[in-house]
């Protein structure tokens, strides 16, 4: 059967509904990656279009409630189709090679733009809607409804009870924001329905659909809906299916003054339904013209009276399915359903056996007003439903094609049988049933099948052909064969002949073998016992040679004579490979009896090569893995492996016997002081012959001890800061050493410098001075590990320079004011410890005799000072000190002396 398809808008619009095309069609569209979000539902009707919807994720739609709801855009898409080639065998092949959607599309901005549930007075109003279900629904959104399951969480019970409605109410999901009606199409038009959720863009989603009376359109196949197992009106709610499609499997055969068109129910229970309802089919022309036919089943007087007259068997047959009383005697719910899914089976035989039978079976339609070489397109529905799915359509051209007879017909010969087989691929597009007949004397045929063989295979199986199998009474007599295909019209094919004969393929006894020896260098014997009874077709001996039990045997023999009984064999032996022998009893077919298989030993003192390219890695947990290249010596048994500590050392076998594959996986202890760990690897054959040591493999062993830390010495002051010295680390691996500071009490370290591995001093110069820090160092090894710290040493560094003092002092007596008046000179330090520290000026004075006293503390940064506690007649002495905020003073300034005028 040859579909062809029907370049039309129409029947575009169609396939791309029911997901034929929709691929193609998506794919031209910018943006259009399916990540699908939502499960989106469309149906059209003649007038609407109906949109349903529900989110994947049942939290998705709690927030898209809460947050805005949806808005629903339409978009209007039109298609250009690209035109059709012509097909090998002359015939037109109208195949819709590219759908692409036009750059310009009119897209409606928004026909909803908040979709949401309605609110809470509308819902009570409106609770008895659907038997009451409108009312749970209130309660779940406004209400305090309380599941019947109290193990159930509020949310897991509201989207259960949504998912509920979606299959049992669904023109309700309209009024909680998941559905809506649109009224504004035209018929025969394509349209995108693009769902947006407000709240959040970016989970957006579409539905395809045409508005075809029957379309439907899905963004997901076989979609299930997963529920908690909440009980909703006494009836249990879990894993409910969404329903799908009816689904109908047709086929066509075009006749140029007729096409006839049959179809079958995927099911029973969809079989018994079209008996019921009858279906519709719909023709499409490539004019754009539909044109509606309405089959249903003969009924009982019809198919009676139609029986008086045929000798339809098969149509008599499948009158006692529509009309016989099938279920007498049946007491049980199972034998009644048994014999229902049998009657289905045997419908679906019938139909396809006969067409009288399918025709009163209303399975089949013959549609006389077509034109020749024209394209149409048949779809098929139940009568009272407006489902269809991709299997309901059946697109033909109206260009008659002879069936040609049955594709690579083959024979293979077996004992007393001759198996046929054709093959499934090439043959299976035109037929389904076959007939074989044989001729003995290649002319007289007769059928050697009593009904029309059907040829069928388990699931999983994929066969590449059918095989029949043929039992014969002679052997090596020819036969000739033929085999007709029969197609679901029934039609028959021609005839493909052949011919074939059955051979004997039962072999004598076999011998019993004795083992094999080497009697020289280059000379076996083989012998053994006589077979007893030997068959009348026994015609004598031949000794083989393997070098596996398993593997291959090749005669090195000339057919020995049926006495015979031993075997003298020359040949240079090899000593790298093996020497299997047995011996087969031959008969005059050629059918070998062969013993089982004896090993011959080889004088062999041939040792394998030493093994090559040893190489091995130690992982972080100790595994060692050693592999090296795996010898090619025929006879190679296995290998041994050895270990040392040291090269020098004596080599420990490592295996308790023979290894037979090229790797060893060791396991080593780390914390020890040998760094390096050695392997060498020993070859052994079958005859213990063993090879020289490998070359030693040497290893080094993760480090995962880490150093010994340096012994740190007491920090001493300098001038240039903070000298530290220490001893370095006992470890050899040592690479850095760190130094670390922290001031007195603090909890955490800084680094502060860093060393090779042979450093021993460092001076901190950034020390801040009379501040009194901790110290402590750790040592680095090559593999990152670190020593543990030294015990902290405290260190200061201390403030010795010596500031230079104030200098120019005078001091001038005021005889009117009876006052002192000091002057100086101060150049501020600039010592880094002073850095930024405020100071101050204080004056000591004495007079007379006396030692100097502490006069006055000046803040003031002025370089004078005027006395006004002066007694007349006195001889006074100054001098002045600089004090900084740290408590650091300067030298005292040179003295300056003042005489005070007498009074008299």
């Amino acid at each position: 059967m040859i579909v062809k398809r029907i370049n039309i808008i129409l029947i575009c619009l169609l396939l791309v509904v029911i997901n034929l095309s929709s691929q193609e069609i998506t794919d031209t569209l910018e943006d259009d990656v399916r990540n699908s979000e939502y499960f989106i539902e469309a149906v059209a009707f003649e007038d609407s279009i109906n949109i349903f919807w529900l989110p994947l994720n049942d939290e998705d739609y709690i927030y898209e409630f809460e947050l805005g709801g949806y808005q629903l855009v339409r978009t209007e898409l039109q298609l250009n189709i690209i035109d059709s080639t012509l097909a090998d065998d002359g015939l037109y092949d109208y195949l819709i090679d590219t759908l692409i959607l036009e750059n310009t599309r009119k897209v409606i901005p928004s026909i909803a733009d908040t979709l949401q549930p309605k609110d809470s007075l509308w819902m009570a109003n409106n609770a008895n809607l659907e038997e009451g279900f409108m009312g749970v629904l209130g309660e779940l959104f406004y209400g305090e409804f309380d599941p019947s399951n109290e193990e159930v969480s509020g949310l897991a019970s509201t989207i259960n009870y949504i998912k509920y409605g979606y299959e049992t109410h669904p023109d309700l999901m309209k009024y909680i924001g998941l559905g809506y009606t649109d009224k504004d199409i035209e018929p025969y038009k394509f349209y995108r329905y693009e769902l947006v959720p407000l709240f959040y863009k970016g989970n957006k989603d579409y539905v395809d659909i045409a508005n075809f009376p029957f379309a439907q359109g899905r963004n997901l196949e076989n979609y299930k809906v997963e529920y908690e197992g909440v009980e909703i009106a006494a009836t249990e709610t879990s894993n409910l299916t969404l329903p799908e499609a009816d689904q109908i499997a047709s086929f066509a055969r075009a006749y140029e003054d007729s096409i006839v068109v049959k179809w079958m129910p995927s099911s029973a229970e969809l079989w018994s339904k079209g008996l019921e309802s009858g279906y519709k089919v719909f023709k499409l022309s490539t004019d754009g013209s539909i044109d509606t036919f309405q089959v249903k089943k003969w009924d009982e007087d019809k198919y009676r009276s139609t029986a008086d007259v045929t000798s339809d068997s098969v149509f008599i047959a499948a009158g006692m399915l529509l009309y016989g009383d099938y279920q007498a005697g049946l007491t049980t719910l199972k034998e009644q359903s048994d014999a229902y899914q049998n009657r289905y089976a045997y419908a679906a035989f019938t139909m396809e056996l006969s067409e009288l039978a399918a025709t009163g079976m209303g399975l089949r339609l013959v549609d006389n007003d077509v034109s020749k070489d024209s394209l149409y397109s048949y779809i098929i529905q139940f009568q009272d439903s407006n489902l269809i799915n991709l299997e309901g359509i059946e697109d033909i051209q109206n260009t008659y094609v002879p069936l040609t007879k049955p594709m690579d017909f083959k024979a293979q010969s077996g004992e007393y049988s001759i198996i046929l087989s054709i093959d499934k691929e090439t043959n299976e597009e035109q037929f389904t049933y076959y007939n074989i007949e044989r001729a003995d004397d290649g002319v007289n045929f007769k059928r050697i099948n009593n009904k029309p063989i059907l040829f069928a295979e388990e699931d999983g199986l994929n066969l590449d052909k059918y095989d029949y199998s043929d039992s014969v009474a002679v052997l090596y007599k020819p036969y000739t064969y033929r085999i007709q295909g029969i197609n679901s019209f029934g039609e028959v094919s021609p005839w493909a002949t052949l011919e074939a004969q059955a051979i004997d393929l039962t072999p004598p006894p076999a011998p019993s073998l004795e083992f094999p020896t080497q009697i020289e260098t280059n000379r076996a014997s083989i012998k053994w016992q006589a077979i007893e009874d030997a068959p009348e077709d026994f015609s004598g001996y031949v000794v083989q040679e393997g070098n596996k039990y398993d593997g291959e045997f090749v005669d090195i023999s000339p057919l020995l004579p049926t006495t015979q009984t031993s075997y003298e064999y020359e040949r240079d032996f090899d000593m790298t490979r093996s020497y299997y022998y047995q011996v087969a009893a031959v008969d005059v077919n050629g059918n070998y009896g062969s013993s089982f298989p004896m090993y011959m030993h080889i004088i062999d003192s041939i040792p394998p090569a030493p093994p090559e390219n040893v190489k091995g890695e130690i992982l972080e947990d100790g595994t060692v893995i050693v592999s090296w290249d795996h010898g090619d010596e025929p006879d190679l048994a296995g290998y041994r492996v050895y270990f040392a500590n040291d090269r020098e050392d004596e080599f420990t076998q490592l295996t308790d016997s023979l290894s037979f594959i090229n790797l060893h996986q060791d396991s080593l202890a780390l914390d020890v002081l040998a760094d390096s760990i050695y392997y060498r690897i020993e070859a052994e054959d079958e005859r213990f012959n063993r090879s020289e040591y490998s070359e030693i493999l040497a290893l080094t062993r993760p480090d995962v001890i880490p150093p010994v830390a340096p012994v740190l010495y007491t920090p001493v002051s300098i001038p240039e800061g903070i000298k530290l010295t220490w001893d370095k680390s006992a470890s050899t691996d040592v690479v850095y050493n760190y130094v670390y500071r922290r001031v007195e009490g603090a909890d955490q370290w800084e680094t502060i410098d860093s060393t090779d591995a042979y450093g021993v001093m460092l001076i901190d110069s950034t020390a801040e001075y009379e501040v009194i820090y901790e110290y402590s160092l750790r040592a680095k090894d090559d593999v990152d590990l670190y020593s543990v710290y030294t015990m902290p040493l405290v260190g200061r560094r201390y403030f010795e320079a010596n500031l230079e003092a104030v200098k120019d002092i005078s001091a001038s007596y005021n005889e009117d004011d009876n006052a002192i008046q000091l002057q100086w000179v101060y150049d501020v330090s600039d010592h880094p410890a002073l850095q930024g520290q405020d100071y101050r000026y204080v004056i000591y004075r004495s007079f007379d005799d006396q030692p100097l006293e502490r006069l006055i503390q000046r803040v003031d940064k002025s370089e004078n000072f005027t006395d006004n506690d002066i007694e007349e007649g006195r001889s006074y002495k100054y001098a002045i000190q600089v004090l900084y905020e740290s408590g650091k003073k300067s030298g005292m300034s040179n003295e300056a002396i003042v005489q005070t005028s007498d009074e008299n």
